[in-house]
């Protein structure tokens, strides 16, 4: 199977479509790592490299779907750390409800 990498989406393949590049041509900084590589990274573990000889593409759709992924992800672990930081301070007052709920001795000590 012939594939014209320049002409295919990196993600499905698909040749039918309008491309737009991974990597930009131009950048702020050349230190800065390219953010939708980063986002296909973290979203469908797929490592992508300038450098790796295979498609440098993708269509609207892929990296539509990519992004809004990525807002998913996010809007997700925000929420994950929201109801961990709700439970720890639930769990909070409830052991300082137990220190408080103990029953009281009758006044009587051990000595």
């Amino acid at each position: 199977m012939n594939v014209n990498y320049d002409r295919v989406c990196r993600l499905c393949l698909s040749s039918r479509c309008e491309l737009l590049p991974i990597f930009p041509t131009t950048s702020s900084d050349e230190s800065d790592p390219p953010v939708l590589a980063l986002k296909i990274k973290d979203c469908v573990s797929v490592q992508i490299s300038e450098n790796d000889d295979l498609p440098t593409n993708v269509c609207r759709k892929c990296m539509d779907n990519v992004n809004n992924w990525h807002i998913f992800k996010a809007v997700c672990e925000r929420s994950q750390n929201k109801l961990l930081s709700l439970t720890n301070k639930d769990s909070s007052q409830l052991e300082e409800l137990n220190i408080k709920s103990e029953p009281q001795s009758d006044g009587a000590y051990d000595d």
